[in-house]
């Protein structure tokens, strides 16, 4: 069976657009039904994560070994300089350790997956409910159990149950200043040591959870729906110290705002944490959130450019099946703009880096994609603001970021299995729609690995 052009066409936008690109001899197979075999990536999702992750793994014994580190250092500053330099040493070796495995893991687990698709999936609702590294050692030792848990099941489910996910987590409950939140009517703002303190309400989590997480900053919410979405957030934290076993989210009731509030004109009666989750119902449901969401998903995968009517079909698939990221990644893949040339999207750092392993063969450890990421502007799990990173068709295109990549698939590619020859590997990602230009510049390489460097970097891997 002969495979026209234009079949071929869309197979290599499937896997760029919907992908990290084209991979070796899958072309032809593709092209007989580009849009089935985007699709059928969703089909394939497992639940739970079919990855083995090591022991201990799991946010909660993650939090709970962080207080154990905090306590040691505590009890290390009473002993002198020396013992509590040595104390912060070895948190920050912990904890980088943790944080530089999951990375690992997580890059390793996009470069080999079979469903690149949702990798994608799970970068793009990582970046939407992002935690921040930066923000402090709490939140760096749980950013990768953050996306395993909260995020990665969900890609494929309901908004809803992955907003209560993302909710209750300690990573956003940390990142976002929960943990410090305090109703100042609440049991415990009435105490004379918290009075003192002057320890109150913090509106970050109620602030985002509006703006950022579901309805969008033109929604035409006011401050007092931020204000009353922090009263009824507060409560929501973690375990106690002396609870060493069982999950790590707990609603402290008294430190819960007393009382009924309105967001948005509707008015939550005084349940305490059902309180919450009542907004959560309604956040998740409201017809700005879906949009919100649609407008976010289009322009990350299609462009800045993407249509209205794409936008409208997304949006109205979410309201539809109340949420179904599934049904809305589905309608993403169905409509005709998705495949409407030209590409012209450069891949985030961190996909580049995806790619770089996929094409030389070669895994990448923690600490050289952490590294990667500085360079060009995006550590992992570490945005510089709770937006998250930019995701517009030129964020990347800083001066210097070209030569910088090329700097990066050079020494990769210098280091890649077996001296890969890139002109063959070219043939076999492309077949007969190999660029001519892209032909010539591979064999005017000088060297093997320059050969595949140049591949990396090439327009027809560097752009969906």
């Amino acid at each position: 069976m002969s495979i026209d052009v234009a079949s071929l066409d869309r197979a290599l936008m499937a896997q760029r657009r919907f992908g990290y690109g084209p991979a070796a001899d899958a072309l032809t197979d593709i092209a007989r039904d580009p849009v089935g075999h985007v699709l059928a990536q969703l089909a394939a999702m497992a639940r739970p994560d079919p990855l083995t992750t090591p022991v201990d793994s799991d946010s909660a014994s993650l939090f709970r070994q962080f207080r154990l580190l905090q306590r040691s250092q505590k009890l290390a500053r009473t002993m002198g300089v020396e013992k509590a330099m040595e104390a912060s040493k070895a948190m920050r070796r912990a904890v980088n350790s943790r944080y530089a495995s999951d990375v690992a893991m997580a890059t390793g687990r996009a470069a080999n997956s079979p469903t690149p698709f949702i990798e994608r999936l799970v970068g793009f609702w990582s970046n939407h409910f992002c935690v921040s590294a930066l923000k402090g050692q709490g939140v760096r030792i749980l950013a990768g159990a953050y996306e395993r848990e909260a995020i990665r099941p969900h890609v494929t489910g309901r908004f809803r149950d992955m907003l209560g996910a993302v909710m209750h987590h300690p990573a956003m409950l940390l990142y976002l200043d929960n943990l410090n939140s305090i109703g100042p009517n609440s049991p415990t703002a009435m105490k004379a040591a918290y009075r003192r303190r002057r320890a109150g309400l913090n509106e970050n989590l109620g602030r985002e959870l509006l703006e950022l997480h579901t309805l969008g900053v033109r929604a035409g919410y006011s401050q007092a729906d931020v204000t009353n979405a922090a009263r009824i957030l507060t409560g929501w934290s973690v375990a106690p110290d002396h609870v060493t076993e069982g999950p790590i989210f707990a609603f402290d009731d008294s430190r819960h705002e007393p009382g009924a509030f309105a967001v948005m004109g509707k008015t939550y009666a005084a349940t305490g944490q059902a309180q919450g989750e009542a907004l959560l119902d309604d956040l998740a449901r409201h017809p700005a959130t879906a949009r919100h969401i649609a407008g976010k998903l289009a322009r990350s995968f299609v462009g800045d450019r993407a249509p209205a009517d794409l936008i409208n079909s997304l949006a109205d698939t979410f309201e539809r099946t109340d949420g179904d990221l599934k049904a809305m990644a589905a309608a993403l893949v169905k409509h005709p703009a998705s495949w409407a040339p030209p590409v012209g999207k450069l891949v985030s750092p961190l996909d580049f880096a995806v790619i770089g392993q996929r094409l030389s063969g070669r895994p990448m450890t923690g600490d050289e994609v952490i590294k990667l990421g500085r360079t060009l502007g995006q550590e992992p799990w570490a945005p510089p603001a709770p937006k998250g990173f930019p995701d517009d068709d030129r964020a990347w295109l800083a001066p210097d970021s070209m030569v910088k990549r090329f700097d990066f698939a050079l020494r990769l590619a210098g280091r890649a299995e077996d001296a890969i020859d890139a002109k063959a590997l070219a043939a076999r990602l492309f077949g007969d729609r190999l660029n001519p230009d892209l032909a010539l510049a591979i064999g005017r390489a000088a060297t093997r690995p320059e050969a595949l460097a140049t591949l990396i970097m090439s327009p027809d891997m560097q752009l969906r």
